[in-house]
C-alpha cells in the first residue's frame, strides 16, 4: 500500500507505531527500525545510499525540537542488513583514518571531530558505544575501519542494530 509523495519519492505508512511495508506486510509497534527493515535506520534521501541500496521508501519521524528525519524502509531484513554492512565499508573506504570512536561518534551526533578530541569530551554513551563496536571485532575504539574485515564489520552491525534499539512488534499480511 503505497501512497505517492514528493516527486515520486514513495511514503511507505504510518504515523505512530503502524508501517505498510512493501505491497501486504503491515507491522504493528515494534521499533522503526524493525517496522522499517532498516537495522541501522539509516537516513533515506531521494537518489542517495539508501535508494540505492534497495531502499523502497521511507517513515517519517517527526519531532518537536529538530527536523524531522526521513528513515529508509528496505523490502526486507536482509536488504537492510547488506545495506548498513555496505554503510560500514563506505565509510572505512572513505574515511580510512576514522577510528570506531570517531564512528560512533559521527553516528550519535553527526559529527567528525578528531579521536583525541572526542576522548576528552564525548559523552560516556558514545565511549560505551564505541567500546561494544570494538569488543566485538575484537579491536580497541582506536583501530580503523579499514584495517577491520567483512567478519569484524559484519559483527559490528549487530551492536549496531541492538544500539539503534531493533525490536520486533506484530506484522501482518493484508492479503489475508
Amino acid at each position: 500500500m503505497k501512497t505517492k509523495y514528493d516527486n515520486d519519492e514513495y511514503f511507505l505508512g504510518g504515523k505512530g507505531k503502524v508501517s505498510f511495508v512493501g505491497d501486504n506486510d503491515i507491522r504493528v509497534g515494534g521499533t522503526v527500525s524493525w517496522r522499517s527493515n532498516n537495522p541501522g535506520n539509516i537516513i533515506w534521501s531521494k537518489g542517495g545510499f539508501a535508494q540505492d541500496n534497495g531502499a523502497i521508501g521511507y517513515i517519517v519521524i517527526e519531532h518537536k525540537n529538530r527536523q524531522d528525519e526521513k528513515i529508509a524502509v528496505f523490502p526486507n531484513y536482509e536488504a537492510g542488513r547488506q545495506a548498513q554492512i555496505k554503510l560500514l565499508k563506505n565509510y572505512a573506504a572513505s574515511h580510512p583514518e576514522m577510528t570506531i570512536l570517531q564512528l560512533a561518534n559521527r553516528w550519535t551526533s553527526g559529527h567528525i571531530e578528531s579521536h583525541n578530541e572526542i576522548l576528552n569530551v564525548a559523552p560516556k554513551h558514545i565511549i560505551s558505544y564505541a567500546t561494544g563496536l570494538a569488543n566485538t571485532a575484537n579491536v580497541n575504539i582506536d583501530a580503523k575501519l579499514s584495517s577491520l574485515s567483512r567478519i569484524q564489520l559484519e559483527k559490528m552491525q549487530l551492536v549496531q542494530q541492538k544500539h539503534e534499539g531493533f525490536l520486533a512488534g506484530d506484522s501482518y499480511n493484508s492479503l489475508k
